[in-house]
């Protein structure tokens, strides 16, 4: 053999060799970026739970936050309201005072005319 074959075939080892080296590169990159967009993926599916399980937390806080809201309403518009029968009833209560009143001074001053009355005529 000539050195011009010998080169030849070296050329030719040498570039299978790369190209076997490139094949096993290129499998094992394969590998790893399967392997790596399981993982990825995994990753994200679990932050989006978590996120989700956070975002739950928070809507369930706040619908007990809105109930109990609900709830402090109906009691202040009971208080409300028994508040504005008690006004009204005193308000009765007021208007029969004031009419027993201007009877009790009719009363007086039909009493006093009758004393003085009397006192002239004694």
């Amino acid at each position: 053999m000539n050195d011009y074959a010998i080169l030849q075939n070296r050329h030719s080892l040498i570039r299978d060799r790369e190209m076997e080296n490139e094949s096993i590169l290129t499998v094992a990159l394969a590998c790893v970026a399967a392997l790596g967009s399981n993982k990825a993926w995994d990753f994200w599916k679990d932050s989006l739970r978590l996120k989700q399980r956070q975002i739950d937390i928070e809507r369930t806080e706040i619908l007990v936050y809105r109930d109990d809201l609900r709830e402090e309403i109906q009691r202040l518009r009971g208080e409300i309201t028994g508040i504005y029968e008690d006004r009204m009833r005193l308000q009765e209560q007021l208007v029969d005072l004031k009419e027993q009143l201007a009877i009790f001074k009719a009363r007086i001053e039909s009493l006093e005319k009758e004393n003085r009355r009397l006192r002239k005529t004694s």
